[in-house]
């Protein structure tokens, strides 16, 4: 009775205002003692009787977190205004920019740093500091975004403690050209981010004689829908690269120089050209967790080996009309697989893995197989039973965009 007492009072302080009582909810919620509630009471008591109003109560709140949880939510202040992201590109960023640290226990051995980043992104919603948009079929957060005023207190906090600065390079234009007299062609840059949600699909980006390429300290390039840009051969030389993303963009043929990017957590090389050759040098990224390739592997694509790449994490749009499905056997470390069979004699290697004994992906838990090309027989029932044995903790498995299995809890 005495802490509902308290939070009532506290109530009023908020003066009515619907984002500040929902903040003050989050961060009441953390900790329900009498000591950390007194203690937020006396301090939002001073902050509206002072009038400096909901700003101070997101400080409190920021104040509260965790030490390792504070870097990731000032990153969140980069995104546009009311930009919706979704939960796996934003992990993705927050694991590339070396924000998200594993610890290991004696019980569970070294936890994964997705789920770790998955964490924090939880706690920030329990305490209302990023608004939820979606939610998936598993319970899970999808998509989510930061409220105007949450937003711009993290830019200003991460400015005060030059964690990041944000530069308009322009307005409603609908061509963006970085050259070396932009104010961002600097040798200490370690991001590049250009976001078009606010702007028509025809966008189109040029770089000429400073491009990207040129930022040697870059660890992550994030160009996702850019229209008419051009990756040369330079980007070989951004030995720090972390994240490469050019989802639903426009960027011509891919450079083999891709290989040499061996500190690269994430590529994502699902454009709009999907058609486009794909170099067969991703076996040469062996620190890769996380690869979205394009639907068709492009006319001209050779063989692709992915066998390597033992620390993936994510593998969509596996090609087996250019690729071994044998090399899947090596990707223990696999949670989400989409595979890509357009041949009979592709499909029957697939089963013959999943029926072996001796074979298990211990960790796989979303599973997809696109055979649009084969008749619905192709696939059994046994087949299906086959994969859910070997998949312990599989918890959907998809056949050309229809779940054919779901695990049901008690």
């Amino acid at each position: 009775m005495e802490l509902e007492n308290l939070a009532r009072e506290m109530v009023t302080y908020c003066r009515g205002l619907p984002l500040a009582i929902v903040v003050l909810g989050g961060l009441l919620s953390s900790q329900r003692t009498m000591d950390h509630w007194d203690m937020v009471h006396r301090c939002i008591k001073s902050y509206f009787a002072e009038d400096v109003g909901v700003s101070q109560l997101f400080a409190l709140s920021f104040d509260d977190l965790p030490y390792e949880m504070k870097p990731c939510l000032l990153y969140l202040g980069l995104l546009p205004e009311d930009f919706v992201i979704s939960t796996d590109r934003l992990i993705n960023l927050w694991v590339a920019e070396g924000l998200i640290f594993s610890r290991r226990t004696e019980r569970e051995g070294e936890e994964a740093l997705e789920d770790i980043a998955y964490r924090y992104l939880t706690k920030f919603a329990e305490r209302y500091m990023v608004q939820v948009e979606k939610i998936d079929s598993f319970g899970r957060i999808k998509k989510c975004k930061m409220h105007d005023l949450m937003r711009e207190f993290c830019m200003s906090k991460a400015e005060e403690e030059n964690f990041f600065q944000v530069l308009q390079l322009f307005g409603q234009r609908k061509r963006l050209s970085i050259t070396s007299s932009s104010p961002m062609v600097t040798g200490t840059v370690r991001r590049l981010s250009v976001h078009l949600n606010n702007f028509p699909g025809d966008m189109a980006v040029e770089c000429e004689e400073y491009p990207p390429f040129s930022f040697k300290l870059l660890r992550v390039l994030d160009l996702e829908k850019v229209m008419g840009f051009s990756i040369p051969d330079a980007i070989g030389k951004l030995i720090h690269l972390r994240l490469l993303n050019l989802r639903s963009a426009w960027v011509g043929t891919l450079p083999p120089s891709i290989g040499n990017l061996r500190c690269l957590l994430t590529l994502r090389l699902d454009p709009l050209d999907s058609a486009r050759t794909q170099p067969d040098v991703f076996w040469k990224l062996e620190k890769l967790r996380h690869l979205y390739l394009p639907r068709e592997p492009g006319r001209k694509t050779t063989r692709l080996q992915f066998a390597d790449l033992s620390d993936l994490r994510t593998l969509v749009n596996f090609p087996a009309s250019v690729a071994d499905v044998e090399d899947l056997i090596k990707l223990t470390n696999l949670r989400k697989l989409k595979i890509v069979i357009s041949d009979e004699v592709s499909l029957q290697r697939l089963k013959g893995i999943f029926a072996s004994p001796t074979i298990r992906f211990s960790y796989l838990r979303d599973f997809s197989i696109n055979t649009r090309y084969l008749p619905p027989s192709a696939l059994e029932s046994q087949d299906v039973s086959n994969i859910v044995s070997r998949c312990p903790h599989l918890l959907r498995l998809k056949r050309n965009g229809t779940v054919i299995y779901r695990r049901h809890w008690e």
